[in-house]
């Protein structure tokens, strides 16, 4: 998959964003944020290596490491506010993923970035 890459030629899509005024129970439960990347995985056409969610303080966060690179989200609950980084390479879909994690987190409004990733 990463050999033969051509000079000046897009190696990974990295999509990323934040999502203002989400429901606090929701940004609040690790184990939910892990289903939503879990399955924003899926969406992506990724492959799943490993995933985790914890929480300290007042911070929650869910990392999925794919073949591809990783899907996470960071979230602060008591400010309703999260930040949503995909990036992945080869054939999949990280536009897909933040689209799905967005839709699962209800945000009032979100901001949305994208950066095609390139070897020059």
């Amino acid at each position: 998959m990463y050999s033969q890459i051509q000079v000046g030629r897009a190696v990974g899509r990295h999509v990323y964003g934040n999502l203002y005024e989400c429901s606090e129970s929701i940004l609040s439960s690790p184990e939910y944020l892990k289903e939503i990347v879990i399955k924003a995985v899926e969406v992506a056409r990724a492959k799943l290596c490993q995933v985790c969610a914890y929480s300290v303080e007042d911070y929650v966060a869910a990392i999925a490491i794919v073949m591809e690179s990783h899907i996470a989200i960071h979230a602060w609950p008591k400010y309703g506010y999260a930040t949503v980084d995909v990036y992945t390479c080869g054939n999949t879909d990280a536009e897909a993923a933040f689209d799905f994690i967005v839709e699962k987190l209800k945000p009032k409004r979100f901001t949305k970035y994208s950066v095609d990733r390139s070897n020059s």
